[in-house]
């Protein structure tokens, strides 16, 4: 399932009303998908900042915008291609799927299973079994982190953070290191760079090597803690 935004009136009528969805090429995420769901914006009043639709998707054409918005004023990405999603019959998901967090939302895959039983965005994220059992952790500890947080520099996505936590007096990157990866000379010095950037723009990076979550995910939860009181408690 691809959950997508969705920021005006006019275009979830259209979703609704024609049951089609649009997504520029050169911004869409990789991967298929079999169903799509909806983010819909501060904007939409009592459903602002939620999911709240769900469709099964039957056809992905690519279309001239003018194409699919032939009403509307001369645009300047008339001539770009767009995805067209045709979409079945526009459902309700179980409940309100809040965005607590406030956080950034754009593309995110996720699965129906995880849909219907989510209480807030952060719960669709797929995660590895590592970061499933640090996730679980953090919320029976009242952390508040934000799962594979973005981080954005000159306009452009430069890194994809397991979990980011947001202090009063600074900000932690937790990272969960799987064996595969993590244990190639080559894959230790990007992580390395990546390391030196993040702490450059203010950022304390923890990492816990998956062996270690499996063994004793609360003490990694104790060091995150210590961090956390160190940087003056969660904003």
């Amino acid at each position: 399932m691809l959950v997508a935004v969705i920021s005006r009136q006019k275009d979830l009528g259209i979703v609704k009303r024609e049951r089609w969805y649009r997504i520029p090429v050169k911004s869409a995420p990789r991967g298929r998908a079999d169903y799509l769901a909806l983010y819909q914006t501060k904007g939409f009043g009592d459903e602002g900042e939620s999911i709240n639709y769900y469709a099964k998707i039957w056809d992905c054409q690519v279309v001239k915008r003018r194409e699919l918005l032939p009403d509307e004023e001369p645009h300047p990405r008339g001539d770009n291609d767009y995805y067209k999603l045709t979409l079945g019959n526009i459902l309700r998901t179980p409940h309100k799927i809040y965005n607590e967090t406030r956080r950034r939302v754009t593309f995110l895959f996720t699965t129906m299973e995880k849909l219907k039983k989510a209480g807030e965005i952060t719960d669709l994220y797929v995660r590895n079994p590592a970061e499933e059992i640090l996730w679980t952790e953090l919320k029976k500890n009242m952390i508040n982190a934000s799962p594979q947080h973005y981080v954005f520099e000159k306009g452009r996505c430069v890194h994809r953070l397991d979990f980011a936590i947001f202090c009063r007096n600074g900000k932690v990157n937790v990272e969960c290191d799987g064996r595969s990866w993590h244990e190639r000379y080559e894959d230790q010095i990007k992580d390395k760079k990546r390391d030196n950037f993040l702490t450059s723009r203010g950022w304390m990076v923890l990492r816990f090597p998956a062996k270690e979550l499996f063994k004793n995910a609360k003490d990694c939860v104790n060091t995150i803690k210590q961090t956390i009181t160190t940087l003056g408690g969660q904003e």
